[in-house]
């Protein structure tokens, strides 16, 4: 494992040099000139529009989608305050994108822009007041990105990771939505993720690319980039995102506004189902760096498979609430009655239907006595009653569940067999039970005990897990201490019964 977990290291380091050495100036075909485009959509599953998030994808998880943005004069020139040729005045691109995890540390990105229309000046018209226009449908710069994840931020609410790219010369240069040049460089991805509410990422980089010099005033080389973004989950399905990007040319740092073009953006993310998003917003120009436009109009749709999540091992399952030892059903729970009545409480349910499927379970087990036991608590005609009401009620139970009648038969002991003390309150709650004795059964083995959950409850009838003979007893069970109290004061004799025990 160690040593594919060093190979995956090993492919993430040749794939930086790689686009690091895509990165560098390469002789072109065509004179290099400067895309006009300067929006470039987050193809990551970021919480922005432009602003790239630190997470990576799981392995194998993806996304895919369309945006589309509109830009008024994102390029115009001008000669002593006159308009000439040479501008682009409406720009409408499309940007189709597709990245995947392929570790969960390490993901890929491809993102396809195309100018849809675009209104454009020949710049090489003579200069005139109203040079011709054209219409033109085209393919842009190509941008190819990979993702290293460094610090998760699932794990810390605060990540960081590397995001080299490199751009390839398939747009027009001539029609400034392209470079006629490769380009490429490195951005650095700081985000916090606040009570999974509130997200703010930085985004800090650098794009290396072969200058020019399009006009007196305008110098293209090397960029610094940078884009702050942020984003507010107002409900499940509803993010409001504010994004700020721009460039400024690396050799005179933010001194020339046009070579600085910074643009604001502010959204809405909507989710009407997991994995898909819609995103519409609208960006305007803080400078009137080149390819910034008057205002610019967002809409974009994606699909993200959705993440695994990570479910914890299940906890082992609690002891079998009933079991078969020798002659005797033994029950580890109370049957619980209601006060000084023969109800059984539906908190023992679950524990009656364990004894139901242990006896569908078990037919060479023929007949059974369930004998109803109480405290001293009362009058012994009193108790007696009361523990065959109890013993029938239950008797009643397993029938209305399927048990035959014949294989069941009822029998109330009263106070005559208890297995502890009747002076205090403990010994007390151990004489209150119900006892499962088997009278009858084939030769088969009888099969072990089904697992049922456990449960819990306040007074009532205490299992008896004493077996026929002294030397196989089993410990008897407890008064569950969760128990609410029952009232202190003593209760008149013709009401008193097994749960008038404190």
């Amino acid at each position: 494992m160690a040593l594919i977990f060093h190979q995956f290291r090993k492919l993430g380091t040749i794939s930086l040099l790689l686009l690091l050495f895509l990165a560098r100036p390469f002789p072109a075909s065509a004179a290099t000139t400067a895309s006009g485009q300067t929006f470039i959509p987050a193809i990551d599953d970021s919480h922005y529009i432009t602003t790239y998030g630190a997470e990576t994808f799981q392995q194998w998880q993806f996304r895919g989608g369309l945006y589309l943005n509109y830009a008024r004069d994102p390029v115009e020139f001008g000669t002593g305050g006159i308009r000439r040729s040479g501008i682009v005045d409406d720009l409408l691109m499309a940007d189709a994108f597709f990245s995947i995890g392929i570790f969960d540390w390490f993901q890929v990105g491809l993102d396809v822009p195309v100018a849809l229309y675009m209104t454009y000046y020949d710049p090489n018209s003579p200069l005139q007041p109203n040079p011709p226009k054209q219409t033109i449908t085209q393919l842009g710069d190509v941008r190819f990105e990979m993702k290293f994840r460094l610090l998760d931020i699932y794990k810390h609410s605060f990540g960081v990771s590397l995001l080299p790219f490199a751009t390839f010369p398939t747009g027009d240069g001539d029609k400034f939505i392209g470079n006629n040049t490769f380009s490429g460089g490195l951005k650095v991805i700081a985000e916090g993720n606040i009570r999974d509410r509130f997200w703010i990422a930085l985004n800090l980089g650098y794009q290396i690319r072969d200058a020019m010099q399009p006009a007196t005033n305008l110098l293209q080389d090397d960029y610094f980039l940078y884009g702050l973004g942020m984003s507010f989950k107002a409900v499940d399905w509803l993010y409001i995102i504010g994004d700020l990007y721009g460039a400024a040319v690396a050799k005179q740092m933010f001194s020339n506004a046009v070579e600085s073009p910074l643009e604001g953006a502010l959204g809405l993310r909507f989710i009407p189902m997991e994995g898909l998003k819609i995103t519409a917003g609208g960006a305007i120009g803080f400078t009137r760096g080149y390819g910034t436009p008057e205002f610019r109009a967002i809409l974009g749709a994606s699909y993200t498979k959705p993440r695994v999540v990570a479910l914890p091992e299940p906890p082992p399952p609690p002891p079998a609430p009933v079991e078969i030892k020798q002659k005797q059903i033994v029950i580890t729970k109370k049957i619980h009655f209601e006060f000084d009545k023969a109800t059984i409480r539906p908190i023992s349910f679950h524990i009656m239907d364990a004894i139901a499927d242990i006896l569908q379970n078990n037919p060479n087990i023929l007949r059974v006595s369930i004998e109803g036991h109480t405290d001293s608590k009362g009058s012994d005609e009193y108790n007696q009653k009361l523990s065959e009401d109890r013993a029938s009620a239950v008797r009643g139970y397993l029938i209305a569940h399927g048990i035959d009648s014949s294989r069941l038969v009822a029998v109330g002991q009263g106070e005559s067999q208890p297995i502890a003390t009747n002076e205090t309150a403990l010994g007390r709650a151990r004489n209150r039970r119900v006892e499962f004795h088997v009278e009858d059964a084939s030769a088969e083995t009888i099969s072990e005990p089904v697992d049922e959950s456990t449960g819990g409850g306040d007074q009532g009838e205490t299992p008896q897990e004493t077996p026929a003979t002294p030397e196989a007893s089993a410990p008897p069970s407890l008064p569950d201490e969760s128990s609410p109290p029952l009232p202190s004061s003593p209760e008149p004799p013709a009401t008193t019964g097994e749960e008038s025990a404190p």
